[in-house]
């Protein structure tokens, strides 16, 4: 099945690994900007086949296999915090290894399958990566919602920048950073349709669900 999209931004090829230490609950003094590391993160976007449809498709993953990140946060002032991802759309990778399994995912996809999926969600009914060749992040707000910081800003691809907040836990103590979180949106925002195939018999679905897990450590 050919997934229309990508994105946010906002996840690598490889899930994020254990090899470094968690921070610690503990505040670090002040603010402290962060260099995200694509190799231990996660920005990935699943995208569902429509149920509706004549012909039945496939789910998959479409997941950053690079980006360029940083946040600053201090957790003693969660408004002050700034944030700002950004990829190339050929850096977007179908069904890397992990991925479907950690989705919860059935079945695998063939390496010709995943090349047709991401030529289509890089065509100029799709992402148009020729046009619109990046996708990104930057922080306008960030509010503390009890354990949690929902973090907007714009998400923007296919040259469209459209509002996303994600509720997102975040951990740092001043050497590592750690934040995890979701969100959801529509091929809709970003003003394209989902991928169609065999005269609109085989479609994605309009809903697209986000899953950011990043980790950092201090400039």
């Amino acid at each position: 099945m050919n997934p229309a999209l990508a994105l946010i931004a906002l996840m690598s090829g490889a899930h994020a690994q254990d090899e470094a230490p968690a921070p610690t609950e503990a505040a670090a003094k002040g603010a402290t900007t962060y260099t995200l590391d694509a190799g231990r993160s996660v920005l990935a976007v699943l995208v569902k086949y429509d149920r509706n449809a004549l012909i039945s498709g496939h789910d998959h993953i479409v997941q950053a296999s690079s980006f360029k990140g940083t946040v600053t946060w201090d957790p003693a002032d969660p408004a002050a915090c700034a944030i700002d991802i950004s990829f190339p759309v050929t850096a977007l990778v179908v069904d890397p290894p992990g991925s479907r399994e950690r989705a919860g995912l059935e079945g695998t996809t063939s390496d010709g399958d995943k090349k047709k999926i991401k030529d289509n969600f890089e065509g100029k009914s799709q992402l148009d990566a020729s046009s619109f060749p990046q996708i990104a992040f930057k922080s306008t707000k960030c509010t503390a919602n009890g354990d949690k910081v929902q973090v907007t800003g714009p998400l923007t691809m296919h040259g469209v920048g459209h509002d996303v907040t994600a509720s997102m836990k975040i951990t740092a103590d001043g050497s590592a950073f750690s934040a995890k979180g979701t969100f959801s949106g529509t091929h809709a925002d970003w003003k394209f349709d989902p991928f169609t195939a065999v005269f609109g018999s085989l479609r994605n679905d309009d809903a697209l669900a986000f899953t950011v897990d990043v980790k950092g450590t201090a400039q």
